[in-house]
This record gives structure tokens, sequence and C-alpha cells, in this order.
């Protein structure tokens, strides 16, 4: 019987859609009362006529680059998305757990997950508009104009703080809350107040210099891949999961070695110091170099057409790309 359904779906899917192909495969005007519906949406998400050409002229007398990454205006919105769910997520424990939601463990998950959920958004945000206008060959118009590269870092830089600034801002003011009612919490040991605050506070500056070295990284991808998942990969990944990665080494190396070889630690604080210089190394040492690419190689590579690029170990054996 199973068999059966399965093909009878898979055939009756089939039909459907060749039937519906025949219809669908050209684009068609769209009607008065489409184009009606269209203009009452857009006048909703970002305003009327009037309202879009003073948002228009107004981002363009700052910088050019900087209204084309806004658009579409209402982009901005989606980025408060996570902390609405996240305060949905903690009506809906509230209500089903009660009190017991609200200990250490909870408000660590929370700033954790926010914190990640923020970085790939920046991240994939960065390399977005890059990338599309290199796909399409709008960025060697824009390159054709009196705009410079700097122009163009400054305007993505400004589209980025308008969609992300007040969201960040309003999660690090919830971080700074959840550090305080995690220290406050009987679960919190006198001992471990001062490490937990501690942690807090540089992951708060982690979190920061993570920021600003996506925005420089996820540029760059931007411009030097062919695809989102590419160039999502290479931003996220060096600047967010390298750090983690080398953590864990480290400290699995440490816990493997014999027992009289294990440096003696009395606290927590070499192990924090640790991920906190790892942190920093991956986003100064990836995000100086996406900086250095960027200014100096922005025009080649907006300029190239997306060709094979030989691979890791072509490259180390000096093999050419077919």
């Amino acid at each position: 019987a199973s068999l059966i359904s399965v093909h009878l779906i898979a055939w009756l899917f089939l039909i459907l859609a060749s039937l519906i192909i025949r219809r669908t495969w050209q684009d068609k005007p769209a009607s008065a009362e489409g184009m009606r519906r269209s203009g009452a949406v857009k006048d909703i998400l970002e305003g009327d006529a009037s309202a879009r050409n003073e948002f228009r002229t107004r981002l363009l007398n700052q910088n050019a680059f900087y209204w084309l990454a806004t658009k579409p205006r209402q982009r901005a919105m989606w980025s408060w998305t996570p902390l609405v769910i996240g305060v949905v997520a903690w009506g809906w424990g509230l209500w089903k757990i009660g009190m017991d939601w609200l200990n250490p463990g909870m408000y660590a998950t929370t700033a954790i997950i926010l914190g990640v959920i923020y970085k790939g958004m920046i991240g994939a945000e960065a390399a977005r508009r890059m990338l599309e206008d290199r796909k399409i060959g709008a960025m060697e118009l824009l390159l054709s104009t009196p705009l410079t590269v700097k122009e163009i870092v400054r305007g993505q830089r400004l589209a980025l703080q308008r969609q992300f600034q007040l969201p960040l801002l309003a999660f690090l003011a919830i971080g700074f809350v959840l550090m305080l009612a995690g220290a406050g919490h009987h679960d919190i040991g006198v001992e471990d107040r001062k490490y937990w605050i501690a942690t807090g506070l540089l992951a708060a500056i982690v979190f920061c210099a993570d920021i600003a070295a996506l925005f420089w990284t996820g540029m760059w991808q931007g411009l030097s891949v062919k695809n989102p998942k590419q160039a999502f990969g290479g931003t996220f990944v060096p600047i967010v999961v390298v750090p983690w990665v080398a953590f864990a080494l480290v400290m699995t190396t440490f816990g493997l070695l014999p027992r009289q070889m294990q440096p003696k630690f009395n606290d927590a604080t070499p192990a924090i110091a640790l991920w906190f210089a790892l942190c920093l190394l991956a986003d100064l040492g990836f995000g100086f170099w996406a900086r250095h690419q960027l200014l100096t190689k922005f025009r080649t590579a907006a300029a190239q057409r997306f060709q094979p690029k030989s691979s890791w170990w072509r490259k180390l054996f000096g093999i050419a790309s077919q």
C-alpha cells in the first residue's frame, strides 16, 4: 500500500506539473488589480511615493552605494527577528516551566544562541550586496563611476549600521542584564561569580571584534567567491568556528597529556584567557587580511569573471588548474 501510494502521488504531481508548466513558463504582464495590491503592500512597507523619494534623496546625499545596499528598505526590519523569537521563547518558557526557567544555564544559552545568529546574519549580509552586484555585472558599472573603493566600503558600512545597529545595541543590553541576573543567582557561588562576570564582559568584547572582522571578511568573500554558500562559509567559519575548534584542540591536548606533564591550573583563568586570545587572534588575523585584500585588490576582484580556481592540494603541489 505504501509503494502504491508513493507511485500515485509521484505520477499525480508529474501530470500536474506537465499541465501547469504550459501556462506558466512565460512572463505575463501584471494585471491592474495585481499592480494595485503590489503598490499597496509597497506603500505599507516602504512608505508612499513622497516618503520613498525623500528616503532615496537622503541616502544618496550621504553615499550612493549606501542607498543601493539598503534596498529593499524593509530589510532592516528582519534584523529584529532573532530578538522577537527570543522574547516569544522566553515567554513560553516562563509560562510552561515557571521560575525554574530563570537560571544561569538558560541565561548563557540565550546569549550564545542570539550572538551566533547575529554573527551569521551580519556575515551573510556583508557579502550579499557585493556578490549580487558582481554576478550581474553591476559592480563593474559602479567602478566606472566617480565612486572610489573607500566610498563603496563606507556605503556598505552605513547600510549594515542602519540595519543592525539598534538590534545589536538591544542585544548587548539584554546580554548585560542576563550577566547581572546570572551573577546574582543562588546557583553561582562567590568564587564563581567573578569568572561569570569576567567571561560575560570578555564575550561582549569578542562579539564586537567579531562583528568588525565579519564586515571586512564578508565583503571580501562577496567579491572573491561565486555563490552565497561559499561566501558565508568563508566568512563565518574563520571568524566564529576556527577559534572554538582551536580552543577545543588545545584543551583536549592538555587533557591527553600524562598526568605529570599536564599543566597545573588552580582556576579557570587560563582557559578563559586562552579562549579570549584565540578569538582576538582570529579577528585580527582574518579581519586585517580581508581588509588589506579589499582595499588593494577591490577593482581586480570585482572585474574578474567566475573562473575555476585551483584547489588547495593542486596549489600545494604546484599543479595548475585545468
